[in-house]
Order: C-alpha cells, then structure tokens, then sequence
C-alpha cells in the first residue's frame, strides 16, 4: 500500500440510554458503524466497516509498479454476559472480504497482467475472565481463524505467467493470562 501525506479519519460516537452508536470515515471512501448494547444482562456489539483503496500499491516480481483499487469490507457481532461470581462470557463472529481489481502498470498505463482476486478472512472467538480479586483477573479463550491471502505467483501449468492467487489458513489459537493492576 502506498502511504499519503493526506491520510486522515474522524469519529463520533453517542449514547441514548443502553444504546451507544459510532460512526467513523476516514480518506479512503472508509465507512465504519458500530452498535451496541445491553439487552437482559446481555451486552451485544454489531459494526459493520467498509473502506476503498483506489491506488493501492504493490510489486508483482518484475521491474513493473502496480496499481490497483482495493476494496474492504467486515462485518462482526460479540455478546458478552455475567456467569456470576465475577466471571464474564463472551462469543464473537467477524468476518472480513478483500477485493482486488482493475491492476494497470504505472510506467505507462497500461493494462496489467490480470491481479484480480477475492479473499475471505472468518474468525469465531470464545473468551472467559474472572476476577480473582485484590486486581487480579484471569483471563482465557480460544480462537478459530480462517484466512484466505491474495498473493501474486506463478499458476500451475501457465508458463510463467503471473496472476493473483488465493492462499488459505486455518489456525487455532489458545491462549490464558492472569493479569495484575495496581
């Protein structure tokens, strides 16, 4: 990606009653919502985002810069609610969709070889915490994540002939912390 000098972005958020509603935008036609609140002891966030990068930058292995508008878009929701004792629960679903399109080369216009592609990224988190006392608070949860990658690379078979490829992963992760404040 390539940086500006003119990268800027604005926020605001209110609260009516249990209700609190965000909006952000920023210089890359970004727009992100966010709506949250408690709803029988149950607090519940949904935030919609989506933002255009219409020259983004990067390198395809030759001597050639591409050029190439990018699009974002993610979409989420968490609930979270009281176990007792001091114990909280929490379940999260987000999803987020890139879209690449219309590469052309910087050195004369032209149209680029076809870097064109869509990648989707899925992540499910399941989190506890519980407040041991005297500041303490244990903390665990796991995460399940797949990932797809645009990547630029040789298909099988093309003979040299560069594309945008998907590439995909999955990963777990696992992860307990006990933190302290003072």
């Amino acid at each position: 990606m390539g940086d500006k000098d003119d990268d800027w972005s604005v926020g605001v958020s209110h609260s009516i009653d249990t209700i609190n509603v965000g909006v952000g935008m920023d210089s890359e036609d970004g727009l992100a919502i966010g709506v949250g609140t408690d709803l029988s002891g149950v607090s519940t966030f949904v935030y919609w985002s989506k933002s255009e990068f219409k020259d983004a930058l990067f390198y395809d292995g030759s001597a050639n810069d591409i050029f190439a508008r990018q699009e974002n878009t993610g979409l989420g929701v968490k609930a979270s609610m009281s176990a007792g004792e001091g114990a909280t629960f929490s379940v999260a679903y987000s999803t987020h969709k890139h879209e690449q399109t219309n590469a052309i080369l910087s050195s004369d216009g032209a149209a680029a070889p076809t870097f064109n592609g869509n990648a989707t990224t899925k992540l499910i988190e399941v989190d506890f915490s519980y407040d041991l006392g005297g500041g303490a608070t244990l903390s665990a949860g796991i995460d399940k994540k797949d990932a797809e990658e645009l990547e630029v690379g040789v298909p099988p078979g093309s003979l040299g002939d560069t594309r945008t490829l998907t590439t995909s992963t999955d990963t777990t992760t696992l992860e307990a912390a006990i933190s302290f404040s003072f």
